[in-house]
């Protein structure tokens, strides 16, 4: 396998990130990571022993940036509005208080574990895609610039540092846009991506066609006469293809083949998971994925409806009950229950 992805350059796929498995990966990782490291005489890690936790560095210094965005929540979250924290003299005092603490960091096992998974999974994808890592992080910061970004975060990034000096400097003078981030990288090949995953192999095994997946072109060209046999994520797809190609008046003419009315409903966002499956469906989850425990398959559909994000749904069921039922994540019916999980998160209505 490792062959095949390492000649992936010279191949018309698309090499994707099964984000299920590296969190099944990330948490074992952990859990190894910190066995080897605590014990009953060491049972609290410091700040400096952090910098050197893991053979990755970009693990490492992860888990200090989750530290640092910590720290600021908090001062965020304690600022008056009585008092003026943009004074010199406030600012310096804050200032200091952080340099002590950062200092003086000491987490326990239990509380620490959960940060090296998390900095696993971000460090594995920022080394491969770090085009999506960066634009998904300015998003989830609320829009801000990449510079205000990477003002205080940049020491934390121990990888592609020229990409990212480049990226800082052009975003100086223009206005983001994704399309520079994928400019940025593009001299980084699939391969030297791959190289720099071999780390992640001293720190723990992992099987390559599992965490990472080669898919062949996933939108291919299709005449619309043959439309009619294509899901409606690819429909909407050849529609955009077109767009380009037709006058607008044109466009408008153009009617897509419709769907059996159960397939279109199967295809709409979820809002309740009880209400969504078939009788077929629980049978299947609640035999295969549960052991026949109604309760325990209950309890995980209530965990789904109250995560905010598929990566937070996902992570709890495999935190809760991958390890207990001994879910294999290629098992055609671990397959169907995640994608019915991804329509809560991922899926429109196409009513």
């Amino acid at each position: 396998c490792s062959s095949d992805l390492n000649s992936f350059d010279s191949k018309p796929n698309t090499l994707m990130i099964n984000e299920p498995n590296l969190i099944l990966y990330a948490n074992k990782a952990a859990q190894k990571a910190c066995q080897s490291f605590f014990n009953p005489t060491k049972k609290q890690i410091s700040g400096k022993e952090i910098v050197q936790f893991t053979v990755i560095e970009q693990v490492n210094f992860f888990i200090l940036l989750f530290l640092f965005e910590k720290w600021n929540d908090n001062i965020q979250k304690s600022k008056s509005p009585y008092f003026d924290y943009e004074s010199k003299e406030v600012k310096d005092v804050f200032s200091q208080y952080s340099s002590v603490l950062s200092n003086h960091i000491l987490i326990n096992q239990i509380d620490f574990e959960p940060l090296v998974s998390e900095a696993i999974q971000n460090a594995f994808i920022f080394i491969f895609l770090p085009e999506s890592f960066i634009e998904k992080e300015l998003k989830r910061n609320e829009g801000i610039s990449f510079q205000n970004y990477m003002k205080d975060k940049k020491k934390y990034f121990k990888i592609y540092k020229n990409e990212i000096s480049k990226l800082n400097d052009l975003f100086s003078s223009k206005t983001f846009d994704s399309n520079y981030l994928s400019d940025a990288f593009q001299g980084i090949s699939q391969a030297e991506r791959l190289k720099n995953l071999e780390a992640f192999r001293v720190l723990m095994p992992y099987e390559e066609h599992k965490v990472l997946i080669i898919e062949k072109d996933p939108y291919p060209k299709i005449e619309i006469g043959n439309a009619i046999s294509l899901d409606l994520e690819k429909r909407e797809k050849i529609k955009e293809e077109i767009k380009d190609e037709l006058e607008l008046e044109d466009l408008k003419e153009i009617k897509m083949p419709d769907l059996p009315k159960e397939e279109t409903n199967f295809r709409n966002k979820i809002i309740d998971f009880k209400s969504a499956m078939s009788i077929n469906q629980r049978y299947m989850f609640v035999k295969e994925l549960f052991d026949n425990r109604e309760e325990a398959f209950d309890a995980a559909l209530q965990k789904v409806n109250q995560s905010k994000t598929y990566p937070e749904a996902i992570g709890n069921l495999v935190d809760s009950y991958a390890d207990k039922y001994n879910w294999d994540t290629e098992k055609e019916e671990v397959a169907e229950f995640f994608e019915l999980i991804s329509r809560k998160f991922f899926m429109d209505s196409y009513n």
